[in-house]
């Protein structure tokens, strides 16, 4: 496997993401995430909290909800591709165990693929008691064409885990 190129939008939101940490924590908290939200960051943003089963989305940034064509809080992120909740639950709780990031090169399929996305996942810290939560952007990388409304369905290409501090998983993201 290659190391995968974070674009430029995606390092951008990294850098933020670590700009938003607590002295002597490597992972911001929500409230911190929230406080330091500025416009540019927010419209690429997702926020998906994690249930024992399932990664619930609890904000899409406009940004994306325009090129999903679809505002998907509230739902599933695997509302669309079942099949990928177990393995993508695998990586989601990596990343906030760990934890760590996780870059994701993917493409959105409709009647044809339409979209390739690289997206870039990233651990928030919760109080006691709360179910755990990532942070995530997505950038399309190329659009192959076609105004249809996207489905809800997307094929993983590669993965790889970031270093936030903690070193990287020893397990392949999958």
């Amino acid at each position: 496997m290659t190391d995968i190129s974070l674009l430029p939008e995606l390092a951008t939101f990294l850098a933020h993401w670590k700009q938003c940490r607590e002295p002597g924590h490597s992972v911001p908290t929500v409230q911190g995430w929230l406080q330091r939200l500025t416009g540019p960051i927010a419209l690429r943003s997702f926020r998906v909290e994690l249930t024992d089963t399932d990664a619930i989305v609890q904000f899409v940034g406009s940004a994306n909800a325009a090129a999903l064509r679809y505002n998907s809080t509230g739902l599933s992120v695997f509302h669309g591709n079942p099949e990928r909740r177990e393995i993508g639950m695998i990586n989601f709780r990596m990343v906030v165990q760990h934890p760590c990031g996780l870059i994701t090169e993917a493409t959105m399929l409709g009647e044809t693929p339409l979209v390739q996305m690289q997206a870039v996942l990233l651990p928030l810290r919760v109080e006691a008691g709360r179910r755990p939560q990532i942070v995530s952007a997505t950038i399309s990388r190329s659009v192959l064409g076609s105004d249809t409304k996207l489905q809800p369905d997307w094929k993983m290409n590669e993965t790889q885990w970031i270093d936030i501090g903690g070193g990287a998983p020893d397990q392949l993201p999958r």
